[in-house]
């Protein structure tokens, strides 16, 4: 069985940015879509009636914050070359459905929250096109660092891994991946995410 590796708050992490942080964060900067994501889906937590008429707005805000296609590379990291286009798209097709399924279903309509930035964005190479972004996100019960491995990209900045608690998601899903991939095969670790992100 695949387990979500974290007690995420998740989109906790972006269910929350109030909207007056968004304007103050410039277009160029790789928390500006962050930021954008997480007042968008504040929006969508306060607004929505229930939880299943939370999934589909959240999907399309996350799908402009995330590339789950790198997303994925990262996660399978040398896997992912031994793979055939077909099995690329297959692959990433469930892994996606995955993490939105685990993101979705951590938030509660008509919840609140709050972010702070811990610091400016930290540039991790000399041509500043790979930064992380770190916040904190905080609820009524708990608080979890959420950070952001942003990559520059002709689309502007996108993640390409969510940290929670200085656990990478990334190297997290790797590890459960590796095990699966080397004891039932490529077959069966579809089938199981898939059968994962239908619960």
């Amino acid at each position: 069985m695949i387990k979500p590796s974290i007690s995420i708050l998740l989109f906790s992490a972006a269910a929350t940015l109030l909207g007056s942080l968004a304007p103050a964060v410039r277009a160029a900067d790789p928390q500006a879509p962050v930021a954008s994501a997480y007042a968008e889906i504040q929006t969508i937590a306060r607004e929505a009636a229930d939880a299943d008429a939370m999934a589909g707005p959240i999907d399309a805000v996350l799908t402009e914050l995330v590339d789950y296609g790198a997303f994925a590379k990262r996660t399978l990291k040398s896997r992912w070359k031994g793979l055939s286009a077909r099995q690329k798209k297959r692959f990433q097709r469930a892994f996606k459905a995955l993490i939105l399924r685990t993101y979705a279903r951590r938030f509660k309509h008509g919840s609140t929250f709050e972010v702070s930035w811990r610091g400016t964005p930290r540039y991790l190479d000399d041509a500043k096109q790979l930064a992380e972004v770190r916040s904190t996100v905080t609820g009524k019960k708990a608080a979890a660092d959420v950070d952001y491995l942003m990559v520059s990209s002709p689309k502007g900045w996108k993640a390409h891994d969510i940290i929670v608690d200085e656990v990478s998601m990334a190297r997290n899903w790797r590890k459960q991946f590796k095990r699966i991939l080397d004891e039932k095969g490529f077959d069966e670790l579809v089938r199981r995410i898939e059968k994962k992100s239908k619960r």
